[in-house]
């Protein structure tokens, strides 16, 4: 082994101890995210989950009216004199 390896060998081992997180990341007991991004995700999930009831309302209720509108026609084409 030359020097040169043999120092990057060490000083990678050094950097990389299990006490120690690599620069840039962050520890165990470190919150991933601050007090205001947490609230700004429930507000945006707020928002989201609104959206997405009022989607399934609009999608059902066309449902509704379509399934309807198929079994006046289908009643009327059958029965029709």
């Amino acid at each position: 082994m030359t020097s040169e390896t043999s120092a990057t060998t060490e000083s990678v081992a050094d950097a990389q101890t299990p006490d120690t997180p690599p620069e840039g990341k962050l520890s165990a007991d470190e919150p991933y995210f601050d007090e205001a991004e947490l609230k700004q995700f429930d507000a945006d999930d707020s928002l989201a989950g609104s959206a997405i009831g009022k989607m399934l309302t609009i999608l059902f209720l066309y449902t509704i009216a379509v399934m309807s509108i198929a079994a006046i026609w289908t009643y009327y084409a059958i029965y029709a004199d």
